[in-house]
């Protein structure tokens, strides 16, 4: 069959299936219809002539999404636990060094003014907190190790 009769087609398959179908049974063979049609021509053609709600109709699709969405919410909450853990380990590791950096920088530097603490709060790269706890046994002051 060429693609320009499909439409003729078409139309008489509807009214065929709306005079001497039962309804239910109608919305399967459009079902089918569509599916079958999506084996032979591309899916934006089918679209334009059956309508995209036709596949909606199947209970086996509507039972496919349901299981899509349920997977891709588990899926979702998986995911988003391990991101969850992963920024708990990060923010960790950074107040774990901030603390240590107060505690020597305390110690060798005297108590930080509450500019000086409000910077080391800011600071959000454990590199950067890193490379300050290196440093914090070879500098003078607060503002000087700040400075780097």
């Amino acid at each position: 069959m060429r693609k320009n009769e499909l439409p003729d087609v078409l139309r008489q398959v509807e009214y065929r299936l709306n005079n001497e179908a039962k309804p239910s049974e109608a919305d399967r063979l459009r079902t089918a219809s569509f599916v079958l049609m999506g084996l032979k021509y591309d899916p934006k053609f089918v679209e334009k002539l059956m309508g995209k709600n036709v596949l909606e109709l199947s209970s086996t699709y509507q039972a496919m999404m349901r299981e899509g969405i349920e997977k891709g919410i588990e899926l979702g909450k998986e995911q988003g636990l391990e991101q969850g853990r992963e920024q708990g380990r990060e923010q960790g590791r950074e107040q774990g060094l901030r603390t240590s950096l107060l505690r020597i920088g305390r110690r060798r530097l005297g108590e930080p003014s509450t500019a000086i603490t409000d910077a080391l709060a800011s600071i959000s790269k454990v590199e950067r907190l890193e490379a300050l706890l290196d440093r914090v046994l070879e500098i003078e002051s607060w503002d000087e190790l700040l400075a780097t």
